[in-house]
């Protein structure tokens, strides 16, 4: 039954999207696609090259100035909008341009809907009460018209439905003891491209993980499944962070976009990364536990070397570390060796 629905609201997106196609793309839709066209033709997030050759008379015919606050400390300009979208939408556009990018939306906004019914009946049990639902959820104007115009508010609705479902599969898997950790992955992998689509999407994606994980409390096996759910944020995050450090670049959450270009680079083609390896059958938990070892036997070398900056008094500007704290260290750097050691011969 949630096929049907999927279907029927996907009919009605495609019908509403062909009467207003005279009128659209409008308003912030052509950013958006201009970062696509930045992010597939020149592969930068940098949009003034697009603006100067018009690369978006493909899709809106009146000259577009460019929405940005400020240009970068290197002279060029980026687009204040979010890179999520377009960034999702940029296969679509490779394939087929602008008509392309409506048809995924809407089969994304389908699938929302066939998920509304889904959480409908699984909130009830009813079939009737999972029609209401769906109704209630799809048939409202703004849900239409987000469904096949190019702004984030209609994937992030998708997105925060996964969200929902998540909640009641933790429900559910508290009585049947199912422990099955790929859909905890796939629910993480989802909340965590929320905010990737915009910034107002942060505080639904931290609310609904932490519900999420006060429910997992009561499932079989939860450490597993949360370590699963938060796998592929934890990951991309650390990346992005461990990358900035070794390369000096501008770092942190706090950051905007175009101050963070690298940074944030690397949080979304983890998070991507991730995405794709959970669909390979490569087990994200095994790539944590093989993340620790790899730190575990890295960590006394690393050890060793702050040994001997902190005994070094012109490093530390005449102020080096006393012998006793050189005595817990040495100590410490011996026992984490005697223990990788032990790994491999024990």
């Amino acid at each position: 039954m949630s096929s049907s629905a999927g279907v029927l609201a996907g009919a009605i997106y495609a019908f509403a999207a062909w009467e207003v196609s005279p009128s659209v793309p409008g308003g912030d839709e052509p950013h958006y696609l201009i970062i696509t066209q930045s992010l597939l033709i020149d592969h930068a997030l940098t949009i003034d090259d697009v603006h100067r050759r018009g690369d978006y008379r493909a899709y809106y015919p009146t000259e577009l100035q460019p929405h940005v606050q400020t240009r970068g400390k290197n002279g060029r300009i980026y687009s204040v909008h979010a890179p999520g979208l377009p960034a999702l939408v940029a296969p679509a556009f490779l394939v087929g341009g602008y008509r392309a990018v409506v048809g995924f939306l809407i089969l994304i906004a389908a699938c929302g809907a066939a998920l509304a019914w889904h959480v409908g009946w699984l909130s009830t049990r009813r079939t009737d009460a999972a029609w209401f639902g769906w109704a209630a959820v799809t048939l409202p104007v703004t849900t239409i018209f987000q469904s096949f115009t190019i702004y984030p508010d209609g994937v992030g609705g998708v997105l925060t439905l996964t969200g929902m479902w998540a909640l009641l599969r933790a429900h559910d898997e508290s009585t049947n003891g199912e422990t099955r950790l790929r859909p905890w992955v796939l629910h993480g992998a989802a909340l965590a491209l929320l905010p990737w689509l915009h910034s107002r999407f942060a505080v639904l994606a931290g609310g609904l993980g932490a519900l999420v994980l006060l429910r997992l409390s009561s499932t079989k096996n939860p450490a597993a499944k949360a370590v699963g759910f938060l796998a592929i944020p934890t990951l991309s995050g650390s990346a992005a962070y461990a990358f900035a450090e070794t390369f000096n670049w501008r770092e942190g959450l706090d950051e905007k976009l175009r101050r963070a270009r690298q940074f944030y680079s690397i949080v979304i083609l983890s998070t991507v990364l991730g995405i794709v390896l959970d669909f390979l059958n490569v087990n994200a938990i095994r790539l944590l536990y093989l993340s620790a070892i790899l730190n575990g036997l890295l960590a006394p070398f690393l050890l060793v070397a702050i040994l001997f900056l902190a005994s070094d008094p012109q490093t530390m500007h005449q102020q080096p570390s006393s012998r006793l704290a050189r005595i817990v260290v040495g100590l410490t750097t011996i026992l984490m060796f005697a223990a990788a050691v032990g790994m491999f011969v024990l």
